[in-house]
């Protein structure tokens, strides 16, 4: 008799054990946010298009930092080396945005309205990947979408 009402003692005692707390790791420390001077310098760079690894344009942007911390570039299209497309860029945590002036592109056919792009982009180390909408620069219909990668050397 003593071993059957020993038995609902311990599992009554097992039941009001209480459970170890496991508690969930840290999560991990987000990038750190942008700095206009770490941003500044040479980017060489590819656009490729959106779904494959297939070369639109081969780049060239040099940027520097301006007076209210962002940076004011400018961009080379190896394809059009005499022309250069002015742009500004707004750093946004680890993020940073750059939006072209009205630019003709030379390398589109003759008859295409002035364009303009708005890039987005992140950075690992010195390696940059982003993507980039092409618009007509008078009413924002985007003509294309596309993604980007560049190299990053900065200002000595």
């Amino acid at each position: 008799m003593r071993k059957l009402l020993i038995l609902p003692c311990i599992l009554l005692a097992a039941a009001c054990a209480k459970e170890a707390k496991v508690e969930a790791p840290a999560a991990p420390a987000p990038p750190a946010a942008l700095t206009a001077a770490a941003v500044a310098g040479t980017l060489e760079g590819t656009t490729m298009a959106e779904t494959t690894d297939s070369v639109l344009s081969s780049w060239t942007a040099v940027q520097v930092a301006d007076a209210s911390g962002g940076l004011a570039g400018k961009l080379v299209n190896h394809a059009a080396m005499k022309d250069t497309v002015a742009y500004t860029t707004t750093l946004s945590g680890d993020s940073a945005v750059s939006v072209s002036v009205t630019y003709t592109d030379r390398t589109m056919p003759k008859g295409t309205p002035p364009l303009k792009w708005r890039a987005v982009g992140r950075a690992t180390g010195h390696e940059w990947a982003g993507t980039v909408t092409i618009m007509v620069a008078a009413n924002d219909s985007v003509l294309q979408q596309a993604k980007w990668k560049a190299m990053h050397t900065p200002t000595p």
